[in-house]
């Protein structure tokens, strides 16, 4: 029953005051949250007899122990602040050996001879460089010993053209990006769905107050444990477990709420619900998970459960749903929270540490890709939390495999020079060029051979990550220890060699690197986009089970990825466009359509991509909405365009 006088804490906060018939001292929020019910006339009273609750008795032993308490935790986080301290020093200096090992190892090699004059004030090459051999060589001469005068090298940066926007990686954030104009559409549940098909061996599509909710997280969550989750590890399996057999009423927890909304939307191969069917189910879900959400967000013993939470759901609102927005808003919140519990870090036993900092890192990468999203703002660069993340002992072995390699992916491309890099190569994915200098371009061999290198012995599949012939060594079936560092490899090689293909040379009288040389820089490019292609379509086929379980998010990237640099390739004129390789892997696509569910693929006669990229008009979007899951119809839409336009694009050269 309603309090006509609602107590101190739901004036406060404007709540609904209700009280129980059992107990009318302590309304239902204040038991809830176990804190002192103040009625509002109690505190009146109190405030007009003007009590001075200061002068109680232990009030100054309170305030001295207070400031003890306070004190303490002080000297604890300058202690954490010094090991962290003497963690980085440690790292710095076994970084700084390995340099030194390096340096040693060039002085030992025999090196070419330069002949270098002053004309004008600029440092000018009088040996000609015919090679790009000998343009590698130079460059890294020049690094190693002139960097000192770089003040007076006359730094040109190339400019590299876009030839248009890329359908496989730079569409969906297009797509995306027009939904900030569309209006607000109406509720999922006012969506008839009377027609739904309600016979399924797991589950009903009936309306949700008719669905046994319990049954149906018997047969997701021990899947979405065992094979998604062992991959990427967001949830600590033997705890929430516990947790959730504890329960009377599972639809009373944050976290089981969010893992069966994660299962449901991330892992389609998992379960054998139609698309209507998940999505009438994790809509009300959604719904109870936001009343609970908005309750805890208000209660400072929670706070790691609405982190974990938030990030379990936000793939579910960015992905699947195409609410961005919404997401963007839980993501911030959750940030805000993060910030306030890195002060309570040192309280929290092993497990809730670890989830912390894996959670904590997640959302910072959301609000990196929001940024990107919505306001151009482009930081590759990876959050030092999250470069080493640590592992738990109770967990499986592949999720301590899967975190290890994680450490060693977030090390090369939370790297300063490749986040630079890849920071100005994005905007060609949206049509617009970007400018870099021949000097970057050729230290990333270099540099990506040198973090190759640095990889334990288990994790090296071969000498040469770029060895043409590397590609044969994925037809094996290689364990993910090995597959994973030189897919990852890849996939950045891919991108990046992909997007500068087309140099804009400007030759110069003071240039001594001629435009040869820019040509030759040019062909080992196209090299490294067709090595790279070969090796993730390879890997794609003979090595991705995607009927196994583990993580098609991986084999989207895969495909995208490959699409994207036979997409650039295909505008090359001067070589052969790779039309093996596109039908090996849209035959393999094509077997696989696990990938994405079949009531969510977009026809090509309904497909907006095209009339999107001529004419960018957000009510465009409004087709995916007619299917219960926008992003996969999405999705869909764009692999299966891209496949039909590079099929196009070499028709029309060939004829």
């Amino acid at each position: 029953m309603r309090n006509p006088k609602p107590c101190k804490a739901c004036k406060l906060h404007r709540k609904r005051c209700a009280w129980s018939c059992s107990n009318t001292r302590t309304c239902e929020r204040c038991s809830s949250l176990d804190i002192e019910c103040i009625q509002s006339d109690e505190c009146s009273e109190l405030l007009d007899e003007g009590i001075d609750f200061k002068a109680q008795d232990g009030y100054e032993e309170v305030q001295t122990w207070s400031h003890d308490v306070d004190r303490l935790h002080s000297d604890l986080l300058e202690l954490q602040s010094k090991k962290d301290d003497l963690e980085r020093f440690m790292s710095m200096a076994r970084m700084q050996q390995q340099q030194e090992q390096r340096l040693q190892q060039t002085k030992q090699q025999q090196q070419p001879e330069w002949q270098l004059s002053i004309v004008n004030g600029f440092l000018q090459l009088e040996t000609p460089i015919q090679t790009i051999q000998e343009l590698n060589q130079f460059t890294q001469a020049s690094i190693q010993y002139l960097s000192p005068f770089a003040g007076l090298f006359k730094q040109e940066p190339l400019c590299f053209d876009s030839t248009s926007v890329s359908t496989a990686l730079g569409l969906g954030v297009l797509l995306q990006r027009t939904l900030i104009s569309r209006p607000r559409k109406k509720p999922f549940s006012m969506i008839d769905y009377s027609n739904t098909d309600t016979n399924s061996t797991h589950g009903s599509a009936a309306p949700p107050a008719f669905l046994d909710y319990r049954a149906i997280m018997e047969y997701i969550i021990p899947p979405y444990l065992e094979h998604y989750n062992t991959v990427l590890g967001l949830v600590h399996a033997p705890t929430f477990l516990k947790h959730y057999r504890s329960l009377d009423n599972p639809l009373e927890s944050l976290v089981v709420l969010a893992v069966c909304i994660d299962a449901l939307s991330s892992c389609p191969h998992i379960v054998t619900y139609t698309a209507m069917q998940r999505r009438i189910i994790i809509e009300d879900l959604y719904n109870k998970y936001k009343e609970l959400l908005f309750e805890l967000y208000e209660d400072p013993t929670r706070k790691l459960e609405v982190i974990i939470s938030t990030s379990l759901v936000e793939g579910y609102l960015t992905d699947t749903l195409l609410r961005p927005f919404e997401s963007r808003r839980l993501v911030y919140v959750a940030i805000l929270i993060c910030a306030e519990l890195e002060k309570e870090e040192h309280e929290m036993d092993r497990v809730e540490r670890v989830l912390f900092q894996r959670h904590h890192a997640y959302l910072e990468m959301c609000t990196r890709a929001f940024d990107m999203f919505f306001d151009d703002k482009v930081n590759f660069s990876v959050p030092e939390k999250m470069r080493v993340l640590e592992v738990l002992d109770d967990e499986p072995e592949k999720t301590k495999q899967f975190t290890r390699l994680y450490n060693h992916i977030f090390a090369l491309i939370g790297a300063p020079y490749i986040s630079t890099i890849m920071g100005k190569v994005n905007t060609i994915m949206y049509g617009q060029p970007c400018e870099l200098l021949l000097e970057d371009v050729l230290q990333y061999e270099p540099y990506v051979l040198d973090w190759w290198k640095s990889l334990p012995d288990e994790m090296r599949i071969c000498e040469d990550p770029f060895d043409p012939m590397a590609y044969k060594l994925v037809e094996k079936k290689l364990p993910p220890l090995q597959l994973f560092p030189f897919i990852a490899l890849h996939l950045l090689t891919g991108v990046l060699t992909s997007s500068i293909l087309q140099p804009r040379v400007v030759p110069s009288s003071i240039n001594a690197i001629s435009e040869n040389v820019i040509q030759a820089v040019r062909e080992r490019l196209k090299t490294f986009a067709l090595n790279a292609s070969n090796v993730l379509i390879h890997s794609l086929k003979a090595n991705w089970d995607i009927s196994s379980c583990d993580a098609p998010t991986f084999s989207f990237s895969i495909i995208a990825t490959a699409l994207y640099s036979l997409e650039r390739l295909g505008h090359c004129t001067d070589i052969p466009f790779p039309l093996d390789l596109l039908l090996m892997m849209k035959g393999d696509f094509n077997n696989k359509r696990i990938l994405l569910l079949p009531d969510q693929e977009v026809p090509s006669s309904s497909s907006v991509v095209a009339s999107f990229l001529q004419n960018p008009d957000p009510s465009l979007v409004d087709l995916y909405e007619q299917y219960p899951l926008p992003g996969l119809a999405m999705l869909s839409d764009i692999l299966m365009t891209s496949f039909t336009q590079l099929e196009q694009q070499h028709l029309n050269a060939t004829t």
